[in-house]
């Protein structure tokens, strides 16, 4: 099994914040929704640490993605060479990952979970992505919650 180390040498962000969107294919699509293949992620300078994954099959779906280390700053993923495989043979300076947030109202509180569980992983040389299961983790790991926010500033 091959690593993606997340030592700072190695990059994790899909893209440069501020840089153009990056075209990325799931061949598999996501978890549940195999239907869902084709990607937009969009890394706004402004949004750093958060970035944008839109779909392009069903354009009223997006997700709000980070670095999974932005939440665990010792997350790694292990991949078995099959995975390798799927992803296009890249080597390791050639990977990134992002992780998916859910925010969700609960008994009248903003909570924010991230999927650990299933990062998307990305060949940066082919676009080629692929949702993989770190069991090691939660697909809810708890990020927080908005409620102390006002409403003021969250319009």
């Amino acid at each position: 099994m091959d690593t993606i180390d997340t030592a700072p040498s190695v990059r994790v962000l899909p893209t440069e914040f501020g840089a153009p969107a990056l075209n990325i294919t799931l061949e598999e699509g996501l978890i549940g929704c195999e239907m869902w293949q084709h990607f937009t992620l969009e890394a706004p300078a402004d949004t750093a640490p958060l970035m944008l994954l839109r779909s392009l099959d069903e354009p009223d779906i997006s997700f709000i993605v980070c670095d999974p280390r932005a939440i665990e700053s010792d997350y790694s993923l292990a991949l078995s060479d099959t995975e390798m495989d799927i992803l296009g043979g890249p080597s390791a300076d050639e990977l990134a990952m992002f992780v998916i947030m859910n925010v969700k109202m609960i008994e009248n509180r903003t909570q924010v979970t991230v999927n650990l569980l299933g990062p998307v992983v990305v060949n940066l040389a082919n676009r080629a992505a692929r949702q993989v299961i770190n069991p090691d983790h939660l697909a809810h790991h708890p990020v927080g919650d908005l409620s102390h926010v006002s409403a003021d500033a969250k319009a």
